[in-house]
């Protein structure tokens, strides 16, 4: 029987011709569960053409899957920054914060004094006094990589999971 490539090679679906169930190690089951488990990061890899792709593809809805070409990487904080912006996590933070104080000084003051049958006399004084200042606190925060995106996919529980998975394009 001759295949078409088409057939063969699927790109980002399973194939129906070439992929091969793997019973001894279950390997659908076991991705499956991984998938389950809350604040778990799951890394696929092993051999080109070994069949990654095509296990994920299988498993994983495509709206859950960021793809990623391994050869567009170069460094781990990429991988991490694509990760954060499918989560849609900001790229920066800034929080700021303003405290204002006022307040009014107010007071009176009299007396008297004299010599009895002579001479009186009399002082009154007012005295008004305003205060007001302002303190304002601004912090900034960047990314933090593989520790965020761990410290996200903690926070979620098994129902309301985050999962990021990873697919790479060499299979």
């Amino acid at each position: 029987m001759k295949y078409e490539s088409t057939e063969v090679f699927v790109p980002y679906d399973v194939p129906t011709v070439t992929y091969v169930y793997r019973q001894e190690n279950d390997l659908e089951t076991q991705l499956r569960q991984a998938l389950k488990t809350p604040g778990l990061i799951i890394s696929l890899s092993g051999p080109s053409k070994s069949g990654k792709t095509v296990l994920i593809n299988k498993v994983i809805p495509k709206d859950n899957l960021i793809q990623v070409s391994g050869g567009a990487i170069k460094s781990p904080s990429e991988l991490w920054d694509r990760i954060l912006n499918w989560m849609e996590s900001p790229s920066e933070v800034t929080s700021k914060s303003a405290r204002t104080l006022t307040g009014d000084l107010a007071g009176s003051a009299s007396g008297k004094t004299g010599i009895p049958f002579i001479a009186e006399g009399s002082v009154q004084g007012t005295m008004r006094a305003g205060l007001s200042g302002t303190s304002e606190t601004s912090s900034r925060t960047t990314r933090q990589g593989l520790d965020q995106v761990v410290r996200a996919t903690s926070l979620c529980s098994s129902t309301t999971s985050i999962t990021c998975r990873v697919r790479s394009s060499r299979t």
